[in-house]
Order: C-alpha cells, then sequence, then structure tokens
C-alpha cells in the first residue's frame, strides 16, 4: 500500500490543459472502438442536464462519414453541430430506429461514441472548476478519427492508405471554419482505443513484442504532436495522451504473451504524458466484443473521469495492476504484489455479454516457457496480495498473466471500489436495434459503476 501511496504523490507531468477563450479540441484515434462500432442505438440524443450546450462536433457526427476514408468528411454537411450521437451509414444516411431494429444487435453501424458523455462530463468538472454555469467563450469541440480493424502501423503517418490524415484535415477543417473566426486553438487531450488488431496479428504483426508497440505509440504521438503545431502554431504544450487497455479476449496467440496489453500497462505507469483510463473488459459487449451502446457511454464515464482528473484536477487516474510476482522455490508458492492508486483489492464480477463472470483464479495463470501451468488455491491475502499455488512442481520461476484469452477469455476478476458517481445512468431502448439480453432491470436506471478494474500484463516472477 506504501508503493501505491507513493506514486500518488507524484509530480504531473507537462501537459496542455483547458484554455479558457479558446476552442479546445478534444481528438480521439484507434480502432472500431473509437468508432463506436456497434454502439446503437444512440442514447445521448439531446444536451445532458449536467452541461451547457457549448460542446460541438464537426458535421452532425463526431467522426468522418466514411468508415475508411482518409479524409475527415463530414457528416451531413461540414457545419458546426450541437455534440450528439448518431448512427449512420457509410453512405451517410442517418439510421432511425426502425432501420437499427431491421439491422439488429451488432452490424458494423456507429452509434454512441465512449467520448461522447466524457466531452460533456470533462466540461461539466471545467465549468465547476471556474465557477461557471456555461461559457460561450470557451467551446469544446470532439474530433474522432478512428478506422475499423487496424493495426498501429496502419494507423501510423506514412501507412498506405494514410488514415493518420483524417487528424490532419479534420483538425485543418476546425481551424479554417467560419464559425470560430478570430479564435485561437488548443487540443487539449488526445485519446487513443487500438490494439485489438496487433492482438489478432500476432507474431506476424509489425508491432509484435512490447518494446515495439510501446515505441510505436511513443512515435505515434510524437507525430500528432508535430502536425498539431504544425496546424495551429499555437506552442501549445503537449496534449495528455489517455489510454484505455484492450482486452486479451482478442489474442490469436499466447506467445506475444499480452503484449499489447502489457505495452499499454507500461506506458502509462512509466512514460510520462501518458495516463490511464480503463481496461475495456469489464462493461457489457456484444458477440462481436465491442460494447453495446451502453457499454461505449459507461467507457465514456471512465473517461470523462480520468480527463478530468487529469486537466481539471491536477492529479493522476487511480489504477490497479499487478507490479511484482515472486516464486519461492522450496514451497512452490507465488505471491503477487498489486498496485491499487485508490485503496484496496476485492474481487468483483465483470461482465461477458450481459452475465457476469466469476472466476475462482481471478483470470490469472502462468507460465513456463511455453508450457500453460495451472494455479489453484488463488486467493487474495492482503489488501493488495494474491497468493497462489502451482498445480504441479516447476524447476524455474513462472511468467504469471493477468487476462489472457486461453484462461479467462481476457477478463480479471479483480476490483477497486470507487466512490464516485456517474452523472449518466444504464438505458434499454426496445425496437432500436439493442441487444434483448441488454434489458437487465438490475442495471437499468441505474448510474454506471465506476470502480476500478485490475490491468492486464505479463510479469515474470522472481525466485526467492
Amino acid at each position: 500500500m506504501a508503493y501505491a501511496a507513493a506514486g500518488s504523490n507524484d509530480l504531473m507531468p507537462m501537459v496542455q490543459g483547458i484554455v479558457r477563450g479558446k476552442v479546445n479540441i478534444i481528438l480521439t484515434y484507434g480502432q472500431s472502438p473509437d468508432r463506436s462500432s456497434r454502439g446503437y442505438p444512440p442514447l445521448t440524443t439531446t444536451q445532458p442536464s449536467y452541461s451547457d450546450e457549448h460542446v460541438y462536433s464537426l458535421g452532425q457526427a463526431c467522426r468522418p462519414t466514411n468508415s475508411f476514408s482518409t479524409t475527415y468528411g463530414p457528416l451531413t454537411s461540414s457545419a458546426i453541430y450541437p455534440l450528439r450521437a448518431v448512427s449512420h451509414n457509410d453512405a451517410g444516411t442517418i439510421l432511425d430506429s426502425a432501420a437499427l431494429e431491421a439491422l439488429g444487435p451488432d452490424a458494423s453501424i456507429p452509434g454512441e461514441g465512449s467520448a461522447i458523455s466524457a466531452t460533456y462530463w470533462l466540461r461539466q468538472q471545467w465549468l465547476a472548476s471556474v465557477g461557471l454555469e456555461e461559457d460561450a467563450t470557451t467551446p469544446f469541440i470532439l474530433l474522432s478519427c478512428g478506422v475499423g480493424g487496424q493495426s498501429l502501423a496502419s494507423l501510423s503517418k506514412g501507412a498506405s492508405p494514410e488514415y493518420y490524415n483524417r487528424i490532419i484535415s479534420g483538425l485543418t477543417q476546425i481551424r479554417d471554419h467560419a464559425t470560430f473566426a478570430g479564435k485561437e486553438f488548443s487540443v487539449a487531450l488526445i485519446k487513443y482505443t487500438q490494439g485489438e488488431q496487433d492482438y489478432a496479428d500476432g507474431t506476424g504483426g509489425d508491432h509484435p513484442d512490447v518494446a515495439s508497440y510501446m515505441a510505436g505509440v511513443q512515435q505515434l504521438r510524437d507525430d500528432i504532436n508535430a502536425d498539431i503545431e504544425a496546424i495551429f502554431a499555437n506552442g501549445q504544450k503537449p496534449p495528455a495522451f489517455f489510454i484505455s487497455q484492450t482486452s486479451g479476449r482478442l489474442m490469436t496467440t499466447s506467445s506475444t504473451n499480452l503484449h499489447v496489453g502489457t505495452a499499454q500497462l507500461r506506458l502509462v505507469t512509466e512514460v510520462d504524458g501518458f495516463f490511464p483510463v480503463t481496461p475495456n473488459f469489464p462493461v457489457v459487449n456484444v458477440t462481436s466484443a465491442h460494447p453495446d451502446n451502453n457499454g461505449y457511454r459507461w467507457l465514456g464515464q471512465y473517461e470523462g473521469r480520468a480527463w478530468s482528473q487529469v486537466l481539471v484536477h491536477g492529479r493522476r487516474p487511480n489504477i490497479v495492476y499487478p507490479r511484482r510476482a515472486t516464486w519461492e522455490a522450496a514451497t512452490g508458492e507465488v505471491i503477487i504484489d498489486l498496485c491499487s492508486t485508490g485503496g484496496p483489492v476485492v474481487s468483483g464480477q465483470p461482465w461477458d455479454g450481459f452475465t457476469q463472470v466469476d472466476l475462482d483464479d481471478f483470470g490469472i495463470s502462468a507460465k513456463v516457457g511455453a508450457d500453460t501451468v495451472d494455479l489453484e488455491n488463488v486467493r487474495l491475502v492482503g489488501a493488495m496480495t494474491i497468493a497462489a499455488m502451482p498445480a504441479g512442481a516447476l524447476l524455474d520461476p513462472p511468467l504469471v498473466q493477468f487476462g489472457t484469452k486461453p484462461n479467462s477469455n481476457g477478463y480479471i476478476c479483480l476490483r477497486c471500489p470507487s466512490r464516485q458517481v456517474a452523472p449518466e445512468v444504464y438505458t434499454f431502448i426496445p425496437d432500436a436495434g439493442q441487444d434483448p439480453a441488454a434489458n437487465i432491470p438490475a442495471l437499468i436506471g441505474k448510474p454506471y459503476n465506476l470502480d476500478d478494474w485490475c490491468w492486464a500484463a505479463s510479469i515474470q516472477a522472481e525466485e526467492i
């Protein structure tokens, strides 16, 4: 606990804050979750009561019309619209409830982007911090540029086709927009939601290990920062770079040892300017493993909380993760030390589809070389400590893994309870394409739970 508490006292790195009087841009990028694929029907279709109205999108949606364009083509028109969740197809047709119901759940149609509710909650927190109920002089605008099914390499600057250009195109259109004539601009943050394709590519991908994935994301950040300065010439500080961890559910091989999740964890705990949001596994999801509309808005509440903690309150978001493991050769016992900056860790039940999961081993497994090692009697033995016994005798210290696909389908049943109350609530809309299984009475009308869930990782046990 002393280790976890010490981290909360670290000085914050120099990142860009929200600037009053300027247009503050929230920039997001990544794969299909950034585009809110399968996130219908839309939920945030009116202005939330807790925020003012000066929150916008370029076009009628916060994303380009076409899923795979290399420029930012706004939906409906290039006008500045109030930020709302909208479902549409690649031809630009807005889909109503009847059209979505005809599709059924889990079609590749966007809707409730997680960053929508996150942006509104960030707005509310910022307004409260400066003692205002509204501020027309400081508009927020959300720009989500993600492309489904793409690896880190495909989303990087210089790739062909160059999906990265959606960022440059969108930012340039905002800079040149008549609505903002005479205004100055600041990119307040970057959110990156990606990694599924790099898990799927496995050893054959361009970033098949922890070091290369970390380096690739840092290069992407550097390129975005350089282009922000080239477009706006505003001399701003680097924006905070937020990461939600990709679930091990989409691993296609165990040989890369959770390289994406481990790299993401190391970025947000070791590299200045990177900040954690949450693992993406705990929320409700459809068969394809994408969140549904509530799942996206649920993740958005985590995002809004993390963004506000950094940009408004000047503190690091809470995080739970395995930081060290030891193996006692004489007894075979494995001890795992967790870091939880929000307090003690307890067991939990994340959502697999629309059913909660309970795992005796909490989603923890082990390997020696290529061989899987079963763990028995896995138990919490302290506020942040887990003990386990390998099922058989080991000759070498094991590699301890949290949240692999073979062992737990990417789920981890460990969390730190949070007292934070989300401003949004779980909602079911009948006859609009939502999975009937999403009609969960225990959740409907209640705020989304914001417990801090344990991040996935592979850590090599030390022999003692």
